[in-house]
């Protein structure tokens, strides 16, 4: 895996961790495992693996029923979730529109 590994003591004990953050890209499962190889003063040792899973394939597709506004009327914005994932858990519920990272305050159905 790409990337160095960052080593830090735990804060109430003698025990040195390590952690590597890992990019995900693609969809599925993934398992991981960690080896040291030993040195002079300590031996080798491997730790369990883990497994993540990674849901993607989720699409967003954004409308508005005009696209010329007179100042003062309003527009309806719809918004379309939809995901590929057959395993995946469910999509929430919580749609919210923004412009220009300001909030747009309406009904959201």
């Amino acid at each position: 895996m790409p990337g160095t590994p960052t080593c830090n003591w735990q804060a109430n004990g003698p025990f040195l961790y390590a952690y590597l953050l890992v990019p995900q890209a693609t969809p599925g499962t993934h398992t991981y495992s960690a080896k040291f190889n030993g040195d002079t003063n300590y031996p080798p040792s491997a730790s369990s693996p883990m497994t993540t899973r990674v849901y993607d394939g989720t699409t967003t597709t954004l409308t508005a029923d005009a696209t010329t506004v007179a100042y003062g009327t309003s527009i309806t914005l719809t918004a379309i979730l939809d995901s590929n994932v057959t395993q995946g858990p469910a999509i929430g519920q919580a749609v919210s529109f923004t412009f220009n990272n300001n909030p747009i305050t309406g009904t959201v159905t």
